[in-house]
């Protein structure tokens, strides 16, 4: 079992006074969906964000992770945004920057060079700053993955 730990940190601006004309939120222009995490809700515009994960290899062929995404908005003036850059929220209900965390939990096996198998389970809890502008239900997601190498 050989750990590995890795901290991530993510830094995208945001727009300081949307009465200006001038648009300071980071435009990322082909954002993938899946930028900070494999739940794939949030893009990487007004935000910082600090990624702690750890990884296990618990065989050759099977690997454990886990890990945690902590999300603020950088400028409490302006909103949160998908990945493709739709409003999610407006920032002018809340001057709250937290957003909340999500959760992760991966296992990957690979039984062979030609074949992978990978599993993940996140869970994103709503931090103040959803629960002040709407609706701050929890988002659960899990994901199979099957790949073939050729």
């Amino acid at each position: 079992m050989r750990p590995r730990f890795a901290l991530g940190a993510n830094v995208a601006s945001g727009d300081k006074d949307p009465l200006d004309p001038d648009l300071q939120t980071f435009n990322p222009l082909f954002p993938r969906g899946n930028y900070f995490s494999h739940l794939a809700l949030l893009g990487p515009r007004n935000f910082f964000n600090l990624n702690p994960r750890v990884e296990l290899e618990l065989t050759e062929t099977l690997a454990l992770g886990a890990d945690v995404n902590f999300f603020w908005r950088l400028e409490t003036s302006d909103g949160l945004y998908g990945p493709p850059g739709n409003v999610l929220r407006s920032g002018l209900d809340s001057s709250r920057r937290f957003v909340g965390p999500a959760v992760s939990a991966s296992l990957d096996w690979t039984p062979s060079r030609f074949v992978e198998v990978g599993l993940v389970y996140t869970h994103g809890r709503a931090g103040p700053f959803v629960e002040d502008t709407g609706t701050s239900e929890d988002i659960d997601f899990v994901e199979l993955t099957f790949r073939l190498r050729f």
